[in-house]
């Protein structure tokens, strides 16, 4: 799915209780502090606040982050993902979600200029 190969995990041991989550809860348990813009143009901005712009992303943007791997299980054929942390199958991993994100309206003149997220990534929704 999304135009990533995903490799074949051949050494999975049956009998190892893995942990099982929706896009959604292991999206929104992701911290994404460290993301930076320089330049908003490219980005798709859906809304705003007074403080924050809200931008949608695809799926794939997160599938296409080189730090993210993935592995199809040959046995089950689930597929599994991990994002610097520990190895969790994605229960719905061929389903398509909206992705957001809030962006600073101000650049942080400590961090280069750039413009900074809240942190934190919101799935199908947004609060305002």
């Amino acid at each position: 799915m999304f135009g990533r190969v995903i490799e074949e995990d051949k050494n999975y041991e049956e009998g190892v209780e893995m942990e099982r989550k929706t896009w959604k809860e292991f999206l929104e348990d992701c911290e994404i502090f460290t993301w930076k813009w320089s330049d908003l143009n490219s980005l798709d901005i859906v809304d705003e606040t007074e403080d924050e712009y809200i931008v949608r992303l695809s799926l794939a943007d997160i599938i296409d982050d080189p730090f993210l791997e993935i592995k199809e299980i040959e046995e089950t054929g689930e597929t599994m993902i991990n994002w610097g942390n520990d190895w969790v199958v994605i229960t719905d991993y061929d389903e398509n979600h909206e992705i957001f994100i809030k962006i600073d309206k101000t650049r942080d003149l400590a961090d280069h200029c750039f413009h900074s997220s809240d942190g934190n990534i919101y799935v199908d929704e947004y609060e305002k």
